[in-house]
């Protein structure tokens, strides 16, 4: 279904752009998103959009999203956009253009594929208020929609793995192999992120004891390292 129009909410609007998203959930079959149609959450709406674009081939991410009084938390309008929303200005052009180019890392088309999303407050429910299905670049194909970067997260079985690992400092790059190759949605990338993450909770629980003992095997480990501490007079 396509829809050219689109109907901005009234009121005073606090706009913060966010990153790219996750789907969640596998659906085969599926019914676009439309004007009217209705979710329990906001998540719900996300996930829905998500996974719609999962079936068709291409990635979303949250574009803008309106509060409903400056300096209030109750966010009532949430735009989503495709990934491919923007355009990349090349830096060859930037004397003609006047604007800074910059090295993208994905590819922009300035696609107009977006689903706008309003709170009722009567129902208590999210609606579509706008979903303009006009994209102008090519979907990923059936065969790699399972490699999407959207579309990439670690099972709780590895992310247990990883951190029953850290402590002993294995390659955490062949956990993937331990799996056959079964779930090609992470590689040993997620899983270096999966103990980056790990490794920051545990700075974060034991903060400068946890340097301290880093900064003491350094010391032992290299003789020409230095550090100092400089204590609270509390």
């Amino acid at each position: 279904m396509q829809m050219d129009t689109e109907t901005n909410a009234s009121g005073p609007s606090n706009v913060e752009e966010v990153g790219c998203v996750t789907p969640i959930k596998n659906t085969e079959e599926m019914t676009p998103p439309h004007e009217g149609m209705e979710f329990e959450s906001i998540d719900q709406a996300r996930e829905y959009y998500e996974e719609y674009g999962r079936k068709e081939g291409f990635r979303i991410k949250i574009r803008t999203s309106t509060k409903s009084k400056p300096r209030s938390d109750l966010v009532t309008r949430v735009r989503f956009a495709c990934c491919n929303e923007r355009s990349c200005i090349d830096k060859n052009d930037e004397h003609a253009t006047g604007v800074k180019g910059r090295s993208c890392n994905t590819v922009k088309s300035g696609c107009k594929g977006v689903m706008t999303v309003l709170y009722n407050d009567f129902k208590g429910k999210w609606v579509v208020n706008s979903f303009k299905n006009l994209h102008n670049h090519k979907f990923v194909s059936p065969a790699n929609r399972q490699y999407m970067k959207s579309r990439k997260h670690a099972p709780n079985a590895v992310k247990a793995l990883t951190e029953a690992f850290v402590k002993e400092n294995p390659m955490i790059g062949k956990i993937p192999n331990l799996f056959g190759g079964v779930n090609p949605s992470f590689d040993k990338k997620d899983c270096y992120n999966l103990l980056r993450n790990v490794k920051y909770k545990e700075l974060e629980d034991g903060d400068a004891q946890t340097v301290l003992n880093h900064f003491k095997k350094r010391r032992l480990e290299d003789p020409q390292f230095f550090y100092a501490i400089q204590y609270d007079e509390t």
